[in-house]
């Protein structure tokens, strides 16, 4: 081996001899203690976020399976309700008792009372000429109020027959004076309910039905306040507002951007207005039910059936003779009938009001007119009007 071969076997010895030792010195016991304390915190984390991830889980699969388990239940229940009726559903039977003129209608929610939809509240009636916009305004107002008196400058002699109508023949004076009257009455009352109390207004509730109310905006200046008035404070001293319109724009009825007295108005939508109305609501089996029978509409957003109260209304409206309108002296009381003078409408009236419970004693006295000494002779006719005359 030459001294070439010694040298080079010789360089890792001594790069070996140039190497040093580093110290690495175990940690001490305080060292020790703190690793163990963080370990325990990350195991302790980790051991709730399993935890919670297991609940999650084993939640979702309650919540899953209770699902399943509820319709179960329901169809369990569907066809156990059906066991008293040799296995008919009850929904079957449900439909097979609605009457054949009623047409078909999926309709769930039952219609609402209009007298006590309304109750508190003033009314606003929508509908067409013919719809019997006027009609049914008279009809509510006979139950809700011991004064009526009516805003109609095109009503013709034989309209709102027994009721006080305030500028007929294209009178707007008359309706605007008669509006400032009412604003006053207003004022008047609210000051005796703060001194004396609601029994002071006890038998004097004030019902104004104030027809095409647009029209009426737009030829008496003071109509607009006039409503706004009535509207916003006219419910405790007891003057309710029943409003007539062939439109339910905000716009036409000059109430645009005033929710507050939107708030206190009910809508009542007769024919194609309560069907557009439904349209819009999306309601396909409101536009069925109303489409499938008579005297149906919509109190706001809600399904009302209408009594029949063509005939009725005759004789109510004939009562209202002997009431007060406001700031003025009762009328003379109806005279007396005889069988020579009598209404071609009377006796389908008389009879509407019998249907409806009211006495022999009642109609004498209250629609024939007669008492006393008399009250035979008005025994007689009602007698002939009913079929009982020999």
């Amino acid at each position: 081996m030459d001294d070439k071969e010694l040298l080079t076997l010789d360089m890792p010895l001594q790069r070996m001899k140039r190497s040093a030792w580093v110290a690495m010195p175990l940690p001490d016991s305080k060292a020790a203690i703190r690793f163990i304390g963080w370990a325990s915190g990350r195991l302790a984390f980790m051991a709730l976020s399993t935890s919670l991830s297991i609940i999650k889980n084993a939640a979702k699969a309650v919540i899953w399976i209770s699902e399943k388990i509820e319709d179960g239940l329901k169809l369990l229940t569907h066809y156990y309700d059906a066991l008293p009726y040799m296995g008919m559903p009850q929904d079957t039977l449900t439909l097979e008792a609605i009457p054949a003129n009623q047409g078909a209608s999926n309709l769930q929610t039952p219609s609402v009372d209009i007298l006590a939809g309304i109750a508190g509240k003033h009314l606003l009636i929508i509908g067409d000429t013919g719809s019997g916009k006027s009609t049914i305004a008279q009809y509510i107002a006979a139950r809700n109020s011991s004064q009526i008196k009516v805003y109609d400058a095109d009503a013709a002699p034989d309209d709102w027959q027994g009721l006080k109508v305030v500028g007929k023949g294209g009178d707007f004076g008359e309706i605007n004076a008669s509006m400032n009257a009412d604003i006053d009455e207003l004022e008047n009352r609210i000051k005796l309910r703060s001194q004396s109390g609601d029994n002071a207004l006890t038998g004097k509730e004030l019902c104004i039905i104030a027809e095409e109310f647009p029209s009426l905006k737009d030829e008496c200046e003071i109509a607009p306040e006039w409503l706004g008035k009535l509207a916003r404070r006219g419910r405790k001293p007891k003057i309710f507002v029943i409003a007539l319109s062939q439109s339910d724009s905000v716009k036409a009825l000059g109430i645009e951007g005033d929710g507050a007295i939107r708030q206190n108005f009910k809508y009542l939508r007769l024919g194609k207005f309560a069907v557009q109305h439904a349209k819009k609501l999306g309601n396909d089996a409101m536009v069925n039910w109303l489409q499938s029978g008579k005297y149906r509409a919509m109190l706001d957003d809600e399904p009302a059936q209408m009594p029949s109260i063509d005939s009725t209304l005759l004789v109510h409206t004939r009562l209202l003779d002997s009431r007060a309108i406001a700031g003025e002296n009762p009328p003379e009381p109806p005279p007396e009938m005889d069988l020579t003078n009598l209404p071609h409408s009377l006796k389908p009236a008389i009879l509407a009001l019998k249907q409806e419970g009211w006495s022999d004693s009642k109609l004498i006295k209250e629609v024939l007119g007669y008492s006393g000494g008399n009250y035979q002779k008005g025994k007689l006719i009602l007698d002939e009007l009913l079929g009982r005359g020999q």
